[in-house]
């Protein structure tokens, strides 16, 4: 436990008040507009940084990327239900809250050490590789029954919000802890005229506020907080150019996997979890606490509010707790400039080497056989070669589908080609593969040719 490790997750939490155990209604807009009920609160994250760290009496457990807190509600005054939003950037969850999701009995997966599901929390890997046919059909059929068919208008929201020109909050954390219970955490590097609207009461939250430094100080170095905003920024850059299907939600995580694996690669996988052990594993940086901590008294919860305890009550005592002044740099635009990540052996020097992309000129698109198959694969070889850029790779892969679909109605590379077309038309001009990309994607291709050398596919004379 206590380093940073990057791991690519699909996590969603059904409803937050309900993990929480505490339904604060809260406030919309302003402190005058009740809530009189909450239909609906669901995060959808896609966590690409994870670490777990003990934090004077606590363990708090820290997941970074890209998230959504999705709210339906209804005014006390009557009328439709309204829908409100934040995009986030981070969760914190003290063991308490994390012990709750970990110890809740599952409801699928039970044999997987990497895939949750139960009442409070879904969570799998982006990238199921590692899984047989059988095991990928399952977890597809899971997640389209639990996830993507009920939760699918907030996952669409959630992209289209992703992929819009709207200022992304880098330093945005969703916070589960003692002192800060059910609290989004702003950086003090957001300018607040930008955050003004961020700022507004949302249903659900009992309080947006800046101090997201001041919870990070406590357990990362600069140097580690420089590491979470690049990763973070660049995982939005990521998601912000994903091409996915809107019928079929599960190419939005096959799609991400292909995306993110040279450049955000999967852990390690560790062992299987002994059958004894009392907690499953959101968190492979988590795996290794077997203690389990109880909800402790002084949090306000669910039993506590059915007692009759007055909600505005309670609210007040959750915004004394939090209120500790922030005494930080004064707020400007983030600037990944700002943070320093220190020095580099020559070991982590070649590796960024190799994941470095580099910029190439534009160059006049190459003419695309219409007539062989094997001579249509053999230009995108030679345009990795040649490093082309992604962009005008993934143009020339929609022209040659197109082409092949001519020749034949059916190859076994086809929806392949279409994917990475899908993905790399959409991304920055020119810009080239980097070296483990140029590597991985030469091997897809030349395993194309081969099974079109091998299949006998027509030609047209």
């Amino acid at each position: 436990m206590g380093d940073l490790i990057q791991n690519n997750i699909f996590i969603v939490i059904p409803s937050w008040q309900k993990l929480l155990d505490y339904p604060t209604l809260g406030c919309y807009i302003d402190h005058n507009q009740i809530v009189s009920n909450i239909l609906s609160d669901p995060i959808i994250f896609f966590g690409g940084l994870e670490a777990t760290k003990k934090v004077e009496d606590q363990f708090l457990h820290f997941i970074f990327g890209v998230g959504y807190y999705y709210v339906k509600f209804e005014l006390e005054d009557g009328g439709r239900y309204i829908l409100d939003n934040r995009l986030i950037s981070g969760l914190i969850l003290s063991d308490f809250v994390y012990d709750k999701l970990v110890t809740a009995k599952s409801t699928a997966f039970q044999n997987s050490h990497d895939l949750i599901a139960n009442e409070y929390i879904f969570k799998v890997p982006i990238n199921l590789a590692d899984k047989t046919n059988t095991q990928r059909t399952f977890i597809d059929g899971t997640l389209m029954r639990q996830i993507f068919i009920p939760y699918k208008e907030v996952i669409m929201e959630m992209m289209k919000k992703v992929q819009s020109d709207e200022k992304f909050p880098v330093h945005s954390v969703l916070c589960a802890t003692y002192d800060k219970f059910d609290q989004i955490l702003l950086g003090v590097r957001l300018n607040p005229v930008s955050m003004k609207d961020y700022l507004k009461p949302i249903p659900g939250i009992l309080h947006i506020d800046y101090g997201a430094e001041q919870l990070l100080h406590q357990a990362f170095t600069n140097e580690d907080i420089g590491m979470i905003l690049k990763i973070v920024q660049n995982l939005k850059k990521t998601y912000s150019t994903l091409a996915f299907n809107p019928i079929q939600l599960n190419t939005l995580l096959e799609n991400a996997s292909f995306a993110l694996e040279s450049n955000f690669p999967n852990p390690r996988i560790p062992p299987e979890r002994p059958a004894q052990r009392l907690k499953a594993s959101i968190l492979f940086t988590a795996s290794e606490n077997e203690r389990i901590t109880e909800w402790p008294k002084n949090i306000p919860s669910l039993e506590n509010y059915k007692l009759g305890i007055d909600i505005k009550s309670v609210e007040n005592i959750a915004s004394r707790i939090s209120e500790k002044p922030y005494d930080g740099p004064q707020f400007k635009e983030v600037d990944t400039n700002d943070y320093q990540l220190g020095g580099m052996n020559s070991e982590e020097e070649f590796k960024l080497r190799e994941l470095s992309h580099k910029r190439v000129p534009s160059k006049p698109l190459p003419s695309i056989p219409t007539s062989n198959i094997i001579e249509i694969l053999e230009v995108f070889r030679t345009m990795i070669e040649e490093d082309y850029s992604i962009i005008d790779i993934g143009k020339c892969l929609e022209i040659a589908r197109d082409n092949i679909r001519k020749i034949t109605l059916h190859t076994e590379f086809m929806f392949e080609m279409g994917k990475w077309a899908n993905i790399y038309s959409k991304h920055e001009p020119n810009i080239a593969f980097n070296k483990k990309e140029k590597s991985r994607f030469l091997e897809i291709v030349n395993e194309w040719i081969k099974i079109a050398k091998i299949s006998n596919y027509p030609k047209i004379e």
